[in-house]
């Protein structure tokens, strides 16, 4: 079935997907919701209630990305979005948005963690037990939980929040890959919110998936964890690749924030030479010093709690810090991006 709007053929099921976003404008106190209309014609905003980016440029060429610059522009008002990133398994993702999180929230910044791996090991680590959540990310993702509030878990610590992941999680891959405007969801379900926020960070599932996609499309910038071995390294190719296609086609706002390497073992003439190769490859993007191949990580897990708690002295908690400095501080301006070598040597 089909209705013709100005003089384009628009699909009436593309106009009942578009509810979703239309709901984001109907959520929103009077502020939040002039904040985003005045910002676009009167002919963008029938393009964007019709159906996002795609359809809309159809109708108004000129019409920006949904909602992602209109973020930007009014970066002062709203929480800066970090989604920390790497396909590679056991870089130490959870561990980096934990603590991040936590130093953040103990400098008096109100934050916010989004726990999008399927595995919820950043829910657990808050003390959050994912099997017995009847709420979660997954429910605001997949439009059976329309209000935030319902799926987050406010306080945990002071200052701290988190939307948190269950069981749930595991099979939203493939529901919502029949989704229209899939790529969105995550940042319809944060905008409501966001402005009660300083930061928000992103804990992602070791994978490229459409989850890793949302929290790319609603994220400012991308932190990437790397630790010192060659696959590792070598992968870091097909990511900078998804950055980039996530920049040209939902969110050309999106940059690399830093490479923050993990687990660096200077007794290891291999951790060393991928170290340097990582340098040379992403120059400043890297952070210095490395943070070193440390057993009480584990420990702090397993207790619950972050490493500034568990132990304050350790020299990671003063790189975490210098990671949240940068975070924070105001946005200088862009810098060119370093460019991955397709096949590291």
């Amino acid at each position: 079935m089909t209705t013709p709007f100005l003089g384009k053929v628009v699909k009436f099921d593309i106009i009942i997907g578009c509810y979703r976003l239309l709901r984001v404008f109907l959520h929103q106190k009077p502020n939040g919701s002039k904040l985003v209309l005045r910002k676009v014609t009167k002919l963008q905003k029938c393009a964007i209630l019709l159906r996002g980016y795609e359809n809309a440029k159809l109708l108004s060429p000129n019409i920006p990305p949904i909602l992602s610059p209109i973020y930007h522009k009014d970066s002062h008002l709203m929480a800066r979005i970090v989604a920390v990133a790497n396909q590679k398994g056991g870089v130490g993702k959870t561990t980096t948005v934990f603590n991040i999180g936590a130093i953040a929230a103990d400098m008096g910044r109100k934050t916010l963690l989004v726990d999008l791996d399927p595995q919820a090991a950043l829910t657990a680590s808050l003390g959050l037990d994912p099997h017995r959540l009847k709420k979660s990310i997954y429910h605001l993702l997949l439009a059976k939980e329309l209000d935030p509030e319902k799926a987050l878990a406010r306080d945990v610590r002071p200052n701290l929040d988190i939307l948190p992941a269950n069981k749930s999680l595991v099979r939203s891959d493939v529901e919502l890959a029949q989704q229209i405007g899939r790529e969105y969801l995550l940042q319809e379900s944060l905008f409501p919110i966001r402005h009660e926020y300083d930061l928000i960070l992103i804990d992602n599932g070791p994978s490229l998936g459409v989850l890793t996609v949302n929290a790319l499309t609603a994220a400012n910038e991308v932190l990437i964890p790397l630790v010192c071995e060659y696959l590792a390294l070598r992968g870091m190719s097909m990511l900078v690749d998804m950055i980039r296609q996530i920049r040209s086609e939902t969110n050309p706002s999106l940059k690399i924030l830093g490479v923050l390497i993990n687990m660096y073992d200077p007794k290891s003439l291999h951790s060393r030479e991928v170290y340097a190769e990582a340098k040379r490859i992403f120059g400043s993007y890297v952070y210095e010093p490395p943070i070193p191949k440390n057993a009480r990580f584990a420990e702090a897990a397993a207790a619950q709690r972050p490493l500034m708690e568990y132990d304050p002295e350790n020299p990671a908690v003063a790189i975490y810090k210098k990671v949240v400095e940068q975070i924070l501080a105001e946005e200088a301006e862009p810098e060119a991006e370093a460019e991955p070598a397709a096949e590291p040597a």
